[in-house]
């Protein structure tokens, strides 16, 4: 079913708009407004607003007759990927591991040909997957706030769409790169969601800014999110409210100690050193599975001690991997 909400019609026209204008081909303003299936005083309106709106200038000029010619000023090269402001080799190195569709990087230096990203499993996104990871970062702390449209693939890989206000990006070990964002009918933090790069749609539309005219103000002050109480991180970078949580507590051999009291798995770890030197660490609640496989991982380093669920699930970890 077609939408036909305000809010959608006017993403639709300003989504073709801005695509007319990518191509760099002059239009006037009946052409653009056929194209984009809206008035031709809706097209005047929009384009008064170009940066605001679509991010670039329009130029408009006479082509000699009685029509107005219109056309993009200053629009990025489709060819060329937003560069990221690095701070040195080691962060460059790092993005180039992740992000390896970026344009503008240095050529190949005696700093940059020493600093190696050579993690196991390690994430690689597409050119507009990067692109969208820049607009949201961009997003995140712009001022003042505009909602956007981002487009995934969800469980069952078929698309869809959430229009949404952009809260934060988190870089996890396990869960990839996250976007936290805030559903724009959403009443309170509960309502945060969490969306895997990896599924958003590889396409150069993935991620669109809205209209913010006629969009309330969010419920809550996104600046004043405490990132690290609602996601759990570093443990855990998901928010699956409905996912069974447990409390961890382990404990780590005598020769794990340094090792141990130099990490932070939770903004709840607790950590305690015994008398024979081993020590113990108890955080939570976490979500169970996350739980099963960061003690799984551990191998004999460590000995569970807490939650019989924890020890239920680790326990079939082990059989399975058999």
């Amino acid at each position: 079913m077609r939408a036909t909400t305000g809010r959608a019609v006017s993403a639709a026209i300003h989504s073709r708009l801005r695509e007319a204008l990518a191509s760099g081909k002059p239009f006037t303003h009946s052409q653009l407004a056929e194209h984009a299936g809206c008035t031709v005083r809706s097209v005047r309106n929009y384009l008064d607003r170009s940066e605001e709106i679509f991010g670039f200038r329009v130029e408009r000029f006479r082509d000699g007759g009685h029509s107005v010619l219109v056309h993009a000023v200053g629009l990025p090269d489709p060819s060329e990927a937003p560069v990221l402001e690095l701070a040195d080799s080691f962060a460059t190195a790092l993005a180039d591991a992740w992000l390896p569709h970026r344009s503008g990087r240095p050529a190949a230096s005696q700093a940059l040909a020493r600093v190696l990203f050579a993690c196991r499993g390690i994430p690689a996104f597409t050119l507009h997957q990067t692109r969208a990871l820049e607009t949201w970062t961009a997003a995140c702390s712009a001022s003042p706030l505009r909602p956007h449209k981002l487009r995934f693939a969800g469980p069952d890989q078929s698309l869809a769409e959430l229009a949404c206000w952009p809260v934060a990006v988190v870089f996890h070990s396990i869960d990839g790169v996250q976007f936290v964002a805030l559903p724009l009918e959403a009443e309170g933090i509960e309502a945060l969601r969490t969306f895997d790069l990896a599924t958003v749609d590889d396409a150069p539309d993935a991620l669109t800014p809205l209209d913010a005219s006629d969009v309330p103000e969010p419920p809550i002050d996104l600046a004043a999110i405490d990132l690290s109480a609602v996601l759990a991180a570093p443990f855990s970078g998901r928010i699956l409210p409905d996912a069974p949580a447990v409390h961890v507590h382990v404990r780590f051999s005598a020769g794990y100690a340094n090792v141990v009291q130099s990490r932070l798995w939770h903004h709840s770890q607790r950590v305690v050193v015994r008398r024979d030197g081993s020590v113990d660490v108890r955080f939570g609640p976490v979500p169970l599975d996350a739980a099963a496989g960061w003690v799984a991982s551990m191998g004999r380093a460590v000995e569970l001690i807490g939650d019989k669920r924890l020890r239920k699930a680790v326990k079939k970890r082990h059989f399975e991997s058999v």
